[in-house]
């Protein structure tokens, strides 16, 4: 027993040195990401009968299917290598250098004909110096249209690689919590002939799904995982996690409001299955139906506090 208390406390210092040292420590400057510059003034919209200047980021009441225009005129000192890039949010995108479109995205209709987030690396040219820029936005979505992302402009390359640096940490903390994952999955299924206690596995499962949310909403640019994967993977995952915690749940605690649990991870189920049908016969989508899964997902974490609570009461060792 020594040993044992012993040896955790010594992991924890050793653990706790290593956080310190995460903040306290100097790192390389890789990705020069000074060279990005806020491009972010100047800016006027318009859309239907509306029109005004805008400081960006910014949300604008443009109904959905409704095209915003925004429009500046570019820095100077653009060289061949120069580029803006911006993120958006389920809008299709035009860019156009004075009357020549340099950019759109998509550039191909995308697997399910649906819009997703992207982030718009737009390259430049010496040659459009101080030109006007026009950047149309349309949305199919209410909550999505009329927003508007920062803009920044800078060297191309130095644009691609400040974006990764700077969702990086996010995509690694989704990485970590899915190794974790795939680690209790492993050890449910090695030791089930032992059972320790029996829901490891469904921890493992419950971690697995979280990580690809957390993934889908790193914002990082997807050179290497498509666009389409990102999207769906994400709302998926976030769509039947309220399912995965309830089985976690009643394999953790089978003993206190079992049968409710079992009642709801049914209902959860249900009603991520519904949301898929939903999605694939064209029906309201995933995003329209948003709203309802972060409801789930809020009344899932809502009951978890509440059967954590009864089961803090009941004092039981395993506890």
């Amino acid at each position: 027993m020594k040993i044992k208390w012993v040896s955790m406390a010594a992991a924890a210092i050793i653990f706790l040195s290593f956080v310190l040292l995460l903040f306290f420590s100097h790192r390389q400057d890789i990705f020069t990401t000074r060279t990005m510059i806020p491009y972010n003034t100047g800016w006027t919209y318009c859309y239907g009968e509306e029109s005004g200047t805008a400081t960006l980021p910014d949300r604008l009441d443009v109904p959905k299917d409704t095209e915003v225009v925004l429009e500046n005129r570019l820095p100077e000192d653009l060289r061949d290598d120069s580029g803006i890039v911006f993120r958006t949010r389920m809008q299709y995108v035009r860019v156009y250098v004075e009357d020549r479109l340099v950019y759109q995205f998509p550039e191909q209709e995308l697997i399910g004909g649906k819009i997703t987030s992207a982030w718009n690396f737009v390259r430049l040219s010496e040659a459009d110096s101080g030109k006007e820029v026009r950047i149309c936005l349309i949305s199919p979505y209410s909550r999505f249209s009329g927003s508007i992302g920062a803009v920044r402009y800078g060297a191309y390359d130095n644009l691609v690689t400040g974006m990764i640096s700077a969702h990086v940490k996010n995509f690694r903390l989704s990485f970590l919590i899915g190794i974790m994952g795939v680690i209790m999955l492993l050890v449910s299924l090695i030791s089930r002939r032992h059972r320790l206690f029996g829901w490891q596995g469904n921890f493992g499962i419950l971690l697995m799904m979280t990580a690809f949310w957390l993934a889908g909403e790193s914002r990082l640019p997807s050179g290497i995982i498509g666009l389409e994967a990102w999207h769906y993977f994400s709302l998926a995952a976030l769509l039947f996690c309220p399912a995965f915690l309830m089985a976690y749940l009643y394999a953790r605690w089978r003993e206190i409001c079992g049968r409710v649990t079992a009642a709801l991870f049914l209902a959860f189920l249900a009603a991520g299955g519904a949301g898929i049908l939903s999605e694939a016969a064209g029906g309201p989508d995933l995003i329209e139906v948003l709203p309802a899964i972060q409801l789930m997902a809020g009344a899932a974490l809502g009951y978890t506090l509440v059967l954590y609570i009864l089961a803090a009461r009941k004092k039981k060792e395993r506890f």
